[in-house]
């Protein structure tokens, strides 16, 4: 793990010195043996960093001259072909999940070109693979999920010559798509939210569900279990699956605080929904976490903004997206067909979920505001 992350290290020292302009196109690399000294690695791990540069087109060896930059001209990484359905949904990832496409892709010299599920639709495979090498694409990053297996887009993918990766996919969709797909295991995304909930004393837990899907992988039927798993009781009054709707959410928040009592925390089904329960808790003089926790999932970045800052479950969009392109580029996608690429989901422990502290006489102590990350790794799976 440390050797993987040094190597990541030189990359990114290396690659920055290079767009920096320390090093021009046409200069020559410093030996092996004075670059592994500067950065205090063995040649081993710097070798690892400076294939890459060089199979990403940035470097190039030439026998009897040594490691040389290539040109701007020479380092163009072909066409990525950014694949989405656009849905309505302010909250669906197809709203932002592609800029951070779109910026890993431009960081590896690489055109980027947006084009929606319904407008690939129209064209036959013979015309996009035609395509394809005419504007040297060199992969597909599909923003697409949920596949039942009969649908005419897997089909033309399928018949195509060129590396091609799903991305926050689920359930069967690595199978029926017979590609490599990657996203974040959202079962575990709840478990992990209820047991740091739990952990924190928050023992009177709403939740916001999706009314298109189920609770992040777990069924209606089966929550009351998961909260017993972690020492909670599942409220049915306080579960409601509703719309990315502002008046049905606040609508929801007012009915689970209205009654004789009332949720210590609420667990939201996107961040998005946290938008709508901060909005309702100022309305009925709530504050938060004081008087009521908030927790959302997704990590969208907009609900920073919120005040106070927004405890979430972090999904990595940034390491989605730049797996995605490494996969492409690295040309790993035909060894990984059928495989789910799981990005751990991470806990971001802000101040909508702060601990409380009262003094010996009963008085509220300035909360911790604490700012943890935990839970964040990556793995593959099969």
């Amino acid at each position: 793990m440390i050797s993987s992350l040094k190597k990541n290290e030189v990359y990114t020292d290396l690659l920055a010195a290079i767009r920096s302009g320390r090093f021009r196109a046409g200069d020559k690399f410093p030996p092996e043996v004075r670059l592994a000294a500067d950065f205090k690695v063995g040649r081993i791990t710097l070798r690892a960093a400076l294939e890459r540069l060089e199979k990403e087109g940035v470097l190039e060896r030439c026998r009897g001259k040594g490691t040389i930059v290539k040109s701007e001209q020479q380092k163009s990484g072909g066409t990525i072909i950014i694949l989405y359905g656009y849905e309505e949904s302010i909250a669906h990832p197809c709203h932002y999940m592609p800029q951070e496409l779109i910026r890993f892709a431009k960081e590896c010299n690489c055109r980027p070109l947006m084009m929606e599920r319904k407008t690939f639709e129209l064209y036959s495979a013979e015309d996009i693979q035609r395509f394809i090498q005419r504007e040297q694409v060199v992969g597909i990053a599909a923003l697409l999920c949920n596949f039942r297996g009969d649908e005419p887009i897997l089909k033309t993918l399928q018949q195509l010559e060129t590396q091609v990766v799903f991305l926050l996919t689920m359930g069967r969709d690595p199978e029926i798509t017979n590609r490599p797909c990657i996203g974040v295991n959202q079962r575990e995304a709840v478990e992990l939210a209820l047991s740091f909930l739990a952990g924190r004393q928050y023992g009177d837990i709403a939740l916001l569900a999706n009314d298109v899907t189920n609770f992040r992988g777990w069924e209606h039927s089966e929550l009351p279990g998961l909260f017993r798993k972690h020492g909670l009781v599942f409220h049915e009054e306080w579960y409601e699956e509703l719309p990315f709707d502002r008046e049905r959410i606040k609508a929801a928040v007012r009915r689970y605080c209205s009654g004789r009592k009332r949720p210590r925390a609420i667990l939201c089904y996107s961040a998005y929904f946290a938008i709508h329960v901060y909005e309702t808790a100022k309305e009925l003089n709530l504050s938060i976490p004081e008087d009521l926790a908030v927790l959302g999932i997704c990590g969208y970045l907009g609900t920073r903004v919120l005040s106070p800052v927004l405890s979430t479950i972090n999904f990595h969009y940034d390491r989605i997206a730049e797996r995605a392109i490494r996969m492409i580029l690295d040309r790993e996608c035909e060894a990984a067909r059928g495989k789910f690429i799981e990005i751990k989901p991470m806990l971001v422990d802000a101040e909508s979920t702060a601990l409380e502290r009262r003094s010996p006489a009963g008085r509220r102590i300035p909360l911790e505001k604490n700012r943890r990350n935990i839970g964040s790794e990556i793995r593959s799976v099969r």
